[in-house]
């Protein structure tokens, strides 16, 4: 490369480089239909990338500087910002954004090292990301995996994914996670309504939810509120108690959550009878969860005590003897919490329980990288569920330590002595790699402050005190054109940690309460 330098111009000169990349071809297959990526809608070549990039130079720099000084001033620490941008750089890289010829968009996102396409329960932790800078991406989702009904025996559920590779149209995974994925699905689906006030894809998908929630009561066969059909979950690489037991706690705590959650739908559209459903739902959980599951310190894993009757779901071979674990110490009890409290509708569960369990759980299943499943189950630590598990303790106030650099740790184990995993969320057993759940760690900044936005009853809800005095970007309100974001600041006064917020105008009409 040959470059004319003119020094009557002065001693120094400046030099630009662009990296400029282009695919024309189409890259996905949605349902049989080839696409392409969504720029070549802007973009006719490489050399119109290339041109945009030395025409909008300023700008685009200019953006990327403000978007990089929202972490540098928002008082995490060094490793909370090193998961957030590290994670993020492993979500874009798995995020798919496609346009057909007649110009119907796609977007979805792949599982990692998994190539799922948009795994349901793995959006349910990706999808902080969404609610930091994107939500109309969510809405994509929400009605792209409406498209993904499927039955069985008990009812209607949402398959785990929309494909794989190069490929959306089929479930992928070897075997559903029917409760899991329903519960997600409305969990996700109360979330969005709350924070942007827009009803319409509840609207949309009001029978499906319908039929979603059927298959939770359905599932119970005994009556006390627990599934015990259709409990495959997430956690798949975790023993038989906490990957798919009968009458799991953790199940039955996010069901109960998601019945929570689509009663307030239900109301909103007008249907009593399925907001009578719900609330049945919700008061036979709560009293079986009351009444069985406490164990004086902490909640079992399941109500089961024996593995007669259960099938291994990857093998299909039965399963005999005592449930092992079953009465562990587990950090998934209050999984189902998050995305409730986010939007100020806390479950009705026992708080001062779902915090002792949450301190007990820690304590009794910590190793150097964060905590494995369960005190019994020692097979893995799954990152992304370590910072879900210290969101909801922060919101709920249960006093747990800032984890980050366990959890950092592990990254730069996992990617050094010829080890190259970009983001991995577990370690040595479970290769779950350039794994996009990271992301999950854009969390940290709604839990610093508290944030609870609900759009419906016009409030944005703020802690009143922080854990040290901070600046906290409320990155929901930012006008990303003109450069500005609204702060949740905490100063020390002679009060205590006391906040206030800057650039209130930002939030438009929406009403501050702090809590």
């Amino acid at each position: 490369m040959t470059l004319p330098f003119d020094f009557t111009q002065g001693p120094e000169t400046t030099l630009r480089f662009a990296w400029c990349a282009y695919v024309d071809a189409p890259v996905l297959e949605v349902f049989g239909k080839p696409m392409r990526f969504l720029y070549t809608r802007h973009f006719a070549n490489v050399e119109e990338v290339a041109h945009f990039a030395r025409e909008e130079a300023d700008t685009l720099l200019r953006k990327t500087a403000f978007a990089e000084s929202l972490l540098d001033e928002a008082s995490l620490s060094k490793s909370q910002l090193d998961l957030i941008r590290f994670s993020f750089q492993n979500f874009l890289l798995d995020s798919w954004w496609v346009v057909d010829e007649q110009g119907n968009e796609w977007f979805s996102v792949w599982e990692g090292s998994c190539y799922f396409h948009s795994t349901v329960d793995v959006e349910y932790n990706n999808g902080l990301v969404y609610f930091a800078f994107w939500l109309p991406l969510l809405e994509k989702l929400l009605d792209e995996w409406a498209r993904f009904e499927m039955q069985d025996e008990v009812g209607s559920y949402l398959a785990h994914d929309m494909g794989t590779h190069a490929r959306v149209g089929s479930q992928a995974y070897p075997h559903p996670m029917q409760v899991e994925e329903n519960a997600n699905y409305l969990l996700m689906l109360h979330a969005y309504w709350r924070w942007t006030g827009n009803l319409a894809p509840a609207q949309r998908h009001h029978a499906l939810c319908r039929r979603l929630v059927d298959y939770f009561e359905h599932s119970d066969t005994t009556g006390n509120g627990f599934p015990n059909k259709g409990v495959a979950n997430t956690i798949d690489d975790a023993s038989a108690a906490v990957q798919y037991a009968r009458e799991q706690v953790y199940l039955a705590v996010k069901t109960l959550c998601a019945c929570h959650a689509a009663a307030q739908i239900a109301q909103a559209l007008g249907d009593g009878e399925w907001q009578t459903q719900c609330e049945r739902i919700v008061k036979r959980i709560r009293e079986t969860l009351d009444a069985q599951a406490w164990l004086g310190d902490h909640y079992a894993v399941c109500l089961e005590r024996t593995a007669e009757g259960l099938t291994d779901p990857w093998t299909g071979e039965p399963l005999h003897g005592e449930l092992s674990g079953w009465d562990a110490y587990s950090i998934y009890t209050s999984n189902g919490l998050l995305y409730l409290l986010m939007s100020g509708h806390t479950p009705p569960v026992d708080l001062s329980r779902i915090r002792q369990d949450i301190a007990n759980a820690y304590r009794h299943a910590l190793t150097e990288y964060g905590c494995t499943h369960t005190s019994a189950d020692k097979s893995n630590v799954w990152l992304s569920q370590n910072l879900w598990r210290d969101y909801i303790a922060a919101y709920l106030d249960a006093g747990l330590p800032d984890n980050s650099s366990r959890y950092m740790a592990m990254e730069q184990l996992m990617n050094t002595a010829g080890l190259n995993k970009g983001f991995i969320d577990t370690y040595f057993t479970n290769n779950l790699c350039f794994y996009p759940r990271g992301i999950t760690s854009i969390g940290y900044l709604f839990a610093l402050c508290g944030l609870q936005i609900d759009r419906v009853q016009g409030a944005v809800r703020l802690r009143r005190n922080a854990p040290y005095p901070c600046r906290v970007p409320l990155l929901p309100f930012a006008d990303w054109e003109k450069g500005e974001v609204p702060y949740a600041v905490y100063n020390l006064t002679d009060a205590g940690i006391v906040g206030t917020l800057e650039d209130e105008h930002l939030l438009s009409d929406l009403r501050v309460e702090w809590y």
